[in-house]
């Protein structure tokens, strides 16, 4: 995870200890639906979006906010994000 900041891989180590309970409790990794598992995981950053900001985005309005964040961390960085 290279070019990755510490709060992003702690983020990112939360959520592989979610993926691999949810693999757990269906019996394999092959068995979990990872679409799923993602639409997931991005409506729960916006509801805590929502939360400790007090605004009501709603999935999409957050979505647009986070690709614009994405953006302008890039931009700022002046790097492009590689695989990781």
């Amino acid at each position: 995870m290279s070019g990755c900041d510490n709060s992003t891989i702690r983020v990112a180590e939360s959520l592989k200890e979610l993926l691999k309970e949810e693999a757990d409790v269906k019996g394999g990794s092959e068995n979990v639906d990872l679409t799923a598992f993602f639409t997931s995981a991005i409506k729960g950053l916006s509801l805590l979006y929502n939360y400790v900001t007090g605004d009501a985005k709603n999935f999409l309005e957050f979505t647009h906010l986070a690709n614009y964040l994405i953006v302008q961390d890039l931009l700022e960085s002046g790097t492009e994000e590689k695989k990781g």
